[in-house]
């Protein structure tokens, strides 16, 4: 191998990087900065309507080869790499060569095109963390799916005997309920209810495929937040709320789904 061409990382979890670049690229990013140290990798991102924030740590541990530690940041071409990333798969070895990085996915090579540097503007959400919940991950994403198609907006209301997830307008409606058996761990210091717009649950609901575990923090009026977690990855996705008064919000139904 030519001297100019560093192997940047391996690791055999490829889905997981697949999901993190298709969630940056639903959200309208496209210049993805990676910032690179001795402990991993660390990914920040706002959308378009800066509604939803990511915040990931991709930890040394997740990688079979790791040599990150003195690359600082490279700047991803999303616009480029779009088709690219729809064909990770399995293992991933990637490979930093001047202005490219070259990255082989199963037996085949991709050239991905860097970008020149950007000015990172993330904005700092406003939240309070006195209410949490533990839930596993394929749990969650199979009472969101259950009812994501019937409504623009779902509802969040934390419980002390599980999580209720429900949507819906009038011709459908829906509840999902993630029963108690499914959720380990439940912090409240009160009921709470937050509202989060479908389309933007739809964008995440591939990464909370993916977790063992995801803990939801809501507090009323502030953004909803959840923390995916799994082996080597540590996810934070801020989703800023629909806000209504009083007298506006969505009326629930009794029909009921359990996960």
């Amino acid at each position: 191998m030519k001297k100019d061409i560093e192997l940047v990382f391996e690791t055999g979890n490829g889905e997981m990087l697949k999901k993190i670049f298709e969630y940056a690229v639903v959200c309208g990013v496209e210049v993805l900065p990676l910032m690179f140290d001795e402990n991993g990798i660390k990914i920040e991102f706002m959308d378009a309507a800066h509604v939803s924030l990511a915040k990931i740590s991709i930890k040394k541990e997740f990688f079979e080869i790791y040599n990150g530690q003195n690359i600082k940041v490279l700047y991803i071409d999303l616009v480029s790499a779009k088709d690219i990333i729809k064909r990770i798969k399995g293992n991933i070895k990637l490979y930093l060569e001047k202005e490219y990085l070259d990255m082989l996915t199963g037996t085949t090579k991709y050239r991905i095109r860097l970008a020149a540097p950007v000015k990172l503007e993330v904005l700092e959400p406003s939240i309070e963390f006195h209410n949490e919940t533990v839930v596993d991950g394929a749990s969650l994403a199979a009472a969101i799916e259950n009812v994501i198609d019937l409504g623009s907006i779902s509802t969040f209301e934390a419980l002390k005997n599980g999580l209720v997830i429900s949507t819906g307008d009038k011709l459908r409606e829906g509840i999902s309920r993630v029963e108690k058996s499914k959720v380990s761990e439940s912090k409240l210091n009160e009921k709470c209810k937050t509202f989060i717009s479908n389309m933007y649950l739809k964008d995440c609901l591939g990464l909370i495929k993916l977790a063992n575990v995801v803990k939801l923090y809501m507090a009323e009026k502030f953004p909803i937040m959840f923390n995916i977690e799994s082996i080597g990855v540590d996810i934070k996705i801020f989703i800023a709320p629909q806000l209504y008064t009083e007298n506006e919000e969505p009326e629930e139904t009794e029909d009921k789904m359990k996960i």
